[in-house]
């Protein structure tokens, strides 16, 4: 299949206390004609959350029993009826499931490119589920308490130490993921907030560092609201939530991402919106109703 179509795929598996194994093949293939087939393989069966009530007919096709079904959807605004073919076979203990739609113009051309692709998987035999290995991450989704996640060895040492008065701790919630390595924290004050994001600087977040210097890159008085008519469209992930480089850091930073809002059923607060770099760890905070200077010094006594 490989020399005719473009095959993209992701092994999803299954891990618990003996280990992972295999749960299935995710597998996509678009033809040279721009027809874009499911493949899911899977051991011994596979898996779909959804189906389709038609009647479906099996066959035999180069030895193997194949089971096809054909689906139309109702006619759209245009009179138009999109089409689905599907089929499911095993070869030795390792299942398939083959799918794809498109207009009812391309009926024909859907039609020979799934029973094309079938007989090519059959004729390439079973696949050879014993070829991964995969290294089950670290994964982690604890709920904490304050002093919990004060004592995180990563991320602790980069909590506030207080929060200005009348703000209570909420929750707290360590994260681990293939993509996510964070603690947050939030505090909470009738409807104003404190939250605090910690975790590792990946590269998609070093296009918001920007020096203090660069005050088109942060301060929001140089964009009044409704600010996605005044800030221009290659500053606006930056101006959204910079990142301050810890060592830069000033209250003048602090209080030009400072502002206010007063909303219909919503108190007033003062509102802000960043981040700050202390060497490769990030931290990132959103608040309503606490003062840029107590932001400011709170973020001045964390671990540089």
């Amino acid at each position: 299949m490989v020399n005719t179509r473009t095959i993209t795929a992701t092994a999803n598996f299954q891990s618990d206390k003996n280990g992972a194994t295999l749960f299935n093949i995710d597998a996509h293939a678009v033809s040279a004609a721009g027809l874009k087939t499911y493949i899911q393989i899977g051991p011994g069966a596979v898996v779909l959350d959804y189906g389709f009530d038609v009647e479906t007919k099996a066959s035999d096709v180069l030895g193997t029993l194949v089971t096809a079904g054909y689906f139309e959807t109702n006619s759209n605004s245009k009179g138009l009826r999109n089409v689905i073919y599907f089929a499911t076979f095993k070869l030795s203990d390792v299942a398939y499931y083959v799918e794809l739609g498109g207009t009812e113009t391309e009926k024909e051309a859907l039609k020979n490119e799934i029973s094309e692709l079938i007989g090519l998987l059959i004729k390439g035999g079973a696949g050879d589920l014993n070829v991964f290995h995969p290294v089950v991450p670290e994964l982690r989704q604890d709920r904490l308490n304050l002093d919990e996640a004060c004592a995180d060895v990563d991320f602790g040492a980069y909590l506030p130490a207080e929060v200005p008065a009348g703000f209570v701790f909420e929750d707290a919630l360590r994260f681990i993921n293939q993509e996510q390595d964070a603690l947050f924290v939030n505090w909470r004050k009738g409807m104003g907030y404190i939250d605090w994001r910690v975790s590792i600087l990946n590269d998609n977040d070093k296009t918001r560092i920007t020096s203090i210097a660069d005050k088109k890159n942060y301060d929001l008085s140089l964009y009044p609201i409704p600010r996605a008519d005044s800030v221009p469209d290659d500053l606006r992930e930056i101006v959204d939530n910079p990142i301050f480089l810890s060592e830069e850091i000033t209250l003048e930073a602090v209080q030009a991402r400072t502002y206010e809002i007063t909303d219909t059923g919503d108190e007033s607060g003062s509102r802000m919106c960043f981040g700050v770099l202390y060497g490769d760890i990030l931290v990132e905070i959103r608040v309503k109703g606490a003062s840029s200077e107590a932001m400011f010094d709170i973020l001045q006594q964390i671990k540089k």
